[in-house]
């Protein structure tokens, strides 16, 4: 998942653009958490997969 984060000038909000879909912030701090949160949820989710999938082959 491609998550990136840009300032908008006209608008004075961050953006969090998760692929394609915009996430509006006010301040660059919530943008900041949100991103972080969400990427280590992502990380936390893909390593559970890895496991079951270790496990599935053991079997």
């Amino acid at each position: 998942m491609d998550i990136r984060i840009e300032k908008v000038q006209a608008e004075s909000t961050w953006v969090v653009w998760l692929n394609n879909i915009p996430v509006k912030f006010y301040t660059e701090y919530e943008a900041d958490a949100f991103a972080q949160k969400l990427s280590t949820r992502i990380d936390a989710l893909q390593d559970v997969r890895l496991t079951r999938e270790s496990l599935a082959e053991a079997v």
